[in-house]
């Protein structure tokens, strides 16, 4: 049994380990002020300059979801249920065989289609007779046949690979080359047939079937004849073309394309038309990489000659540059001498290096509580190398000229700002706003941007210098017009971290709520921890008022949110007629199971929902709760309880008081209701669901956690303690549980149900605090412990008093209730009052080994109850890993 204990316990502490495997994300790192989408109008992608060279790995983004999205997109807009889509975008057969003269298909086991094999290709044998329909119904047909053979061509592909890396290893995807030169005859001859709209599919079939046959001439030939002349390339077929132009080696001299023969110079400049596509970048300059890798003399000359425009130069420029391992200026040097005064290109690579620059000095200032006093370049802070690489871009940014004035004095001001040069920064920004006004070269919507992009870094250097309480206001009204008037808010992390930054700092919760988002669980310990009922007030009257700004960002329903939470802040004040009036105030279904009652802006599913926590109102501490003694409650159901409970006593006790109820039997009733009146009480206090804020989503135990976590950190610790003692003696305690039972005591006249309660008590006072967060996440924070290793005066009295009546209760129940039934049969059992020396009635005799009673480990019970919590663990990581979203 010891074996089979220890084995448990050594799998209880790997799944424990495991359950680390889904951190929480609690802040926004990336600290990012410039935000080139406001201004910038290109249709390059805007990730140019990488950090480091990551070219030598599989991009995420392979080169088939682009036609996965154009089909997905072009169904959609003909009506086809999402279903067919999706199966349209799925791998359904299983081999491609020739028999004779017939190509022979079977399909995948998950495909439930009534034919397995087929000779005579059709649709009507192909697909189900619903799919058929459904594009018979909207004039179709032609579509759902060039479908047909997609599916069959693409099977073979690395479009699926990824999904079917078992196929992959066995090579069972595979085509033969006896079935290509079958099926290359039959997609021709539908190719003839085929609508003008289909032509293109067809081709980029014929390309994609040739490609793992490494039949490249044939590739090069498709793509010349079928698709060279279009204006809109189809990118998939283009990329196979660009590389076979690397592979590609005539068999004659007459072959039409020699040019193209082991050509890797036009390769890459073919390669880099890719660079217009943005999710394609990274796979472009993946492929340029290997391509020029493959050449030991690569001529970037010829590369050059192939260019028709000074765009096209450009893109080879960005290659040479993006295959070194990062970025120093003199590559970016390199770049700007090789394009012209208002390259767009070079201008997207100016201001991502600017960002570079920005991200690595901000992001470890904000995570050490500083910004305005720590660029000092004496700051451990800042890191050394990055500081150096900033004052080497400010320098060289000082030293090019650039048509576009406006963004050269904006990326000149930024980089004074970063470096703590404020005034420096101001007088650039006043030339870039100046050249704005006559900038012509700019769109009207690249004007406007730009005109946001200097409202915003005003914004932010407005913050970081010394201001009074009316600046204050006056900065975070500028900075709420600011982020209400820019379209890329999914973009502006940063400054509604700035905003909420500072207002936490002023103390302003109610102004730092509304700049708050979910990271981090800002909201919730902004709600819950650090707002008092006057902040929810304001919030509250905002939302009445519609004033609440950003409400896009804000949970769902959220003023139910600040009514149950100003609710729940009186029922933890014992203000239960207070707490009514809100939750009255509160749709009926909130409280309700199922839909509003798994809390209504709950991310994920938890088995011990607010809605429905059960009450065990046993007095015997029993292993099996019966059903008939477990009562269920919501918060709304349990505060009318509890003031029913409260009414009934009342009447109760002024019964008891008055002389016409002074018989002896009459107040032994009253006296035992009362009893059992306030021993309900202390169950319905008992359970920590009565004051959990279900904003929380169930995660207050790990959001607590994150107080010493930006933006908190730029707190005072005293302040955040005092905040923290406070929510925790209204909240996950059992003080009010311990009052009333207290209470139960004094009216219970019957020995054996005092016993009862008095251990039921002794048990609460030996750990008063209810929660699991209460001892573990905080006793355990990083910084600080919690009230119970160090307390003011009142509180250590408060714990003194506690222990004596620990102690107190200990001996009463040793003493007075020894002889009870209840003692005897479930207090006995309990290690704190175990007989450890021989019973002097023995006088001295040795007791019978099978009755001397086990003080050590019962290993049997331990390994059930270890392995009840390893499966419970289990289930919990497997809810976390798949976790529903409820809108």
């Amino acid at each position: 049994m010891k074996k089979l204990f220890l084995l448990i316990s050594s799998l209880f502490y790997t799944l424990n380990t495991f359950a680390c495997w889904s951190p929480t994300y609690t802040q926004e790192e990336h600290k990012h002020y410039l935000i080139p989408d406001l201004f910038t109008s290109s249709y390059y992608s805007q990730s140019l300059i990488p950090t480091s060279n990551n070219l030598h790995y599989d991009v995420d983004y392979n080169i088939y979801n682009h036609e996965f999205d154009v089909l997905a997109n072009r169904l959609s807009d003909l009506g086809i249920s999402q279903s067919t889509i999706e199966l349209m975008n799925s791998r359904i057969v299983e081999s491609v065989s020739v028999d004779r003269d017939y190509i022979n298909i079977s399909f995948k086991n998950n495909y439930k289609h009534s034919k397995v094999k087929i000779y005579d290709i059709t649709i009507y044998n192909f697909y189900p007779k619903k799919i058929i329909d459904e594009f018979r119904k909207i004039n179709q047909i032609d579509l759902l046949n060039y479908l047909m053979y997609r599916h069959i061509v693409l099977f073979d592909s690395k479009y699926f690979a990824f999904n079917d890396y078992k196929d992959q290893l066995s090579g069972s995807f595979y085509l033969s080359d006896q079935v290509k030169i079958k099926l290359r005859e039959v997609i021709l001859d539908e190719l003839s047939v085929a609508p003008t709209d289909l032509r293109e599919g067809f081709i980029m079939l014929l390309i994609d079937m040739n490609l793992f046959s490494r039949n490249h001439i044939q590739i090069v030939s498709d793509y010349m004849l079928n698709l060279n002349s279009k204006k809109e390339i189809n990118v998939v077929a283009y990329s196979h073309f660009a590389g076979s132009v690397v592979k590609m080696y005539a068999v004659a001299p007459s072959y039409a394309y020699m040019d193209y023969r082991n050509n890797n110079e036009l390769s890459v400049y073919l390669f880099s038309r890719l660079f217009e596509y943005p999710k394609l970048f990274r796979k472009a300059m993946t492929e340029i990489s290997f391509v020029v890798a493959d050449k030991k003399d690569f001529d970037w000359n010829k590369c050059f000659s192939y260019c028709k425009k000074q765009e096209e130069k450009d893109r080879i420029s960005l290659a040479q540059v993006l295959l070194f391992s990062g970025v120093n200026i003199s590559l970016l040097d390199y770049f700007k001498d090789n394009t012209t005064s208002d390259s767009k290109l070079f201008e997207l690579a100016l201001i991502q290096y600017v960002q570079r620059i920005e991200y690595h000095l901000f992001s470890p200032l904000y995570l050490k509580r500083g910004f305005y006093e720590n660029y000092k370049k004496t700051s451990d802070a800042v890191n050394k190398f990055t500081l150096a690489d900033a004052i080497d871009l400010q320098n060289y940014i000082y030293k090019i000229d650039v048509n576009n004035k406006v963004l050269l004095h904006l990326l000149r001001g930024y980089l004074s700002f970063m470096l703590g040069d404020f005034s420096k920064a101001r007088r650039e920004y006043g030339f870039s706003k100046d050249y704005l006004k006559n900038a012509n070269y700019l769109s009207k919507k690249e004007k406007d941007g730009y005109a946001k992009q200097l409202e915003g870094l005003l914004v932010l250097e407005g913050y970081n210098r010394d201001y009074s309480i009316n600046t204050y206001k006056q900065l975070n009204n500028r900075l709420t017009s600011f982020l209400e008037k820019t379209y890329e808010s999914e973009s502006m992390d940063s400054y509604f971290e700035l905003g909420m930054e500072h207002a936490v700092k002023r103390h302003d919760f109610a102004e730092a709520f509304c700049f708050a988002s979910n990271k981090g669980y800002h909201l919730k310990n902004i709600l819950d921890i650090f707002m008092d009922n006057d902040d929810l007030h304001e919030i509250l009257n905002k939302i009445n008022q519609k004033r609440i700004p950003f409400n896009h960002r804000q949970p769902k329903d959220l003023k139910y949110v600040i009514l149950e939470q100003i609710g729940t802040n009186h029922f933890r004040d014992n203000d239960l007629t207070l707490a009514k009036k809100y939750f009255d105030l509160l749709p009926d279904h909130i409280f309700d199971g199922g839909t509003g009652g798994r809390a209504y802006y709950q991310h994920r599913p938890y088995s011990w929902n607010y809605y429905d926590f059960p009450i065990d109102l046993s007095k015997k501490n029993s292993k099996i709760v019966k059903t008939d003694i477990l009562k269920r409650y919501n918060k709304k159901t349990a505060l009318n309880k509890i003031i029913e409970l409260e009414s009934e006593i009342k009447i109760k006790e002024n019964r008891l008081s008055s002389t016409f109820y002074n018989d002896t039997v009459s107040m032994y009733f009253l006296r035992n209701e009362l009893s059992n009146l306030y021993f309900e009480l202390s169950c319905m206090y008992s359970s920590p669901f009565w004051g959990y804020s279900r904003f929380w989503s169930s995660g207050l135990n790990r959001g607590i956690y994150y107080l010493d976590a930006p933006p908190f950190n730029f707190l005072e610790t005293q302040f955040i303690k005092s905040k923290l003692d406070s929510f925790l003696h209204k909240y996950g305690n059992q003080y009010k549980s311990i009052h009333f039972l207290n209470k139960a005591i004094s009216y219970e006249d019957d020995q054996e149900i005092q016993a009862q309660l008095n251990f039921k008590l002794y048990s609460k006072l030996k750990k008063p605090f209810l929660t699991s967060f209460h001892d573990s996440r905080y006793a355990n924070s990083r910084w600080w412990k919690s009230d119970l290793w160090n307390m003011n005066y009142a509180q250590k009295i408060e714990k003194s008093n506690l222990k004596k009546e620990e102690i107190i209760i200990a001996l009463l129940i040793d003493s007075l209730y020894r002889n009870t039934n209840y003692y005897k049969e479930v207090i006995s059992e309990c290690s704190d009052f175990k007989r450890e020396k021989i019973d002097k009635e023995t006088k001295g005799e040795i007791e019978k080994p099978e009755k001397i009673e086990q003080v050590g480990v019962n290993y049997k019970f331990v390994s059930l109850f270890l392995l009840i919590i390893v499966l419970g663990l289990f289930f919990y990581i497997q809810t976390l890993r798949n976790p529903v979203i409820y809108d």
